[in-house]
């Protein structure tokens, strides 16, 4: 007994969309079976395979798979808001989504380097390869440093503290400022970022001197040495002339 051929020959359905290759095996006496695929190269709903493939011969009314392109693969944004921008392009270079940094802002409560805010937003399906725009923070925005020199310490101290800047205080002589004033504000440049610190140079007045006495010092009195008035209280009285002698002789040894 011999058996029956295949009768039918499976046509090319690959690169039509979905609705014509089923038509196309309806005019050969074949059946489609559909099933869907993410594909980066073909638009959604058009034919990317089929089995059997093209050319070969099957029965009538037997079955065609073909797989249908759905579209890119989609990812979901992931959380990187708040993240360094470094670690955030890894994190959508992971997802195979596409890094582009769109603006960058001054934020005070976003630290600089950091992302802001992206487009499309957290949590988002997008197709791999699509681009997400980042807004990174500059930091908190600089601000001019107020004219303080002059004004007493403890008004520079507020001043600054307005300005969310911290303060250090040092102190040197002057000839001009009075104690207790600001002389001047050490800092590099004239704008600071809040969270920086300036010192305040404050003066402490006129370096003073000490001023020697000149009054005229008095000469000692010329001291008689103790030998010679032990020698004078031993001298008898009686005997003037021989105890001068020899009270010139002891004071002269």
């Amino acid at each position: 007994m011999l058996l029956k051929p295949n009768n039918v020959e499976v046509p090319s359905l690959e690169g039509l969309n979905a609705e014509q290759a089923a038509a196309k095996a309806e005019e050969e006496g074949l059946e489609v079976n559909r099933v869907e695929q993410p594909s980066l190269d073909a638009p959604p709903g058009t034919v990317i395979g089929q089995t059997p493939a093209p050319g070969a011969f099957t029965n009538s009314g037997s079955e065609i798979k073909v797989v249908v392109s759905s579209g890119p693969p989609m990812a979901p944004v992931p959380a990187i808001v708040g993240l360094a921008s470094g670690p955030a392009s890894e994190a959508l270079s992971e997802a195979k989504l596409e890094v582009v940094v769109a603006d960058r802002v001054y934020s005070a409560s976003v630290p600089k380097g950091s992302v802001v805010s992206v487009d499309p937003p957290v949590g988002t399906e997008v197709a791999e390869g699509e681009a997400v725009q980042l807004v990174v923070s500059d930091g908190p925005e600089p601000v001019d440093i107020p004219a303080v020199a002059g004004k007493s310490e403890s008004e520079a101290v507020i001043a600054m503290d307005n300005i969310g800047v911290e303060t250090t205080i040092t102190r040197e002589f002057s000839d001009t400022v009075a104690s207790g004033v600001v002389v001047r504000v050490s800092a590099d440049g004239e704008t600071v970022v809040p969270g920086d610190t300036v010192t305040l140079v404050v003066s402490k007045g006129p370096d003073l001197v000490t001023v020697p006495s000149l009054r005229a010092r008095r000469k000692p009195k010329p001291k008689v040495p103790p030998r010679a008035w032990s020698t004078l209280r031993s001298t008898p009285h009686g005997d003037a002339t021989s105890s001068g002698d020899r009270t010139r002789q002891r004071v002269l040894r």
